[in-house]
């Protein structure tokens, strides 16, 4: 990836901080780029949902997009 991409991604990645904010939750914000593309995304939701780490909401979506084929993932 080149700065640029980098800057575009952590971009949104801060939005979806601010939409955590936005609900009174620790802002943080996260996605998943696999080829140029977000594959996943996620917030800090309130601890009432399912799955409250921005990083689980990413890891289950990105998941459901590349399967067990994909890479192993480091976070």
């Amino acid at each position: 990836m080149t700065p640029v991409s980098d800057e575009k991604w952590m971009t949104r990645a801060l939005a979806l901080a601010r939409s955590a904010e936005a609900l009174g939750e620790v802002p943080v914000g996260a996605v998943i780029v696999k080829d140029n593309e977000i594959i996943a995304e996620g917030f800090n939701q309130p601890a009432g949902e399912s799955n409250p780490l921005p990083r689980g909401v990413c890891t289950q979506q990105s998941t459901s997009r590349v399967g067990d084929a994909g890479p192993t993932w480091s976070m």
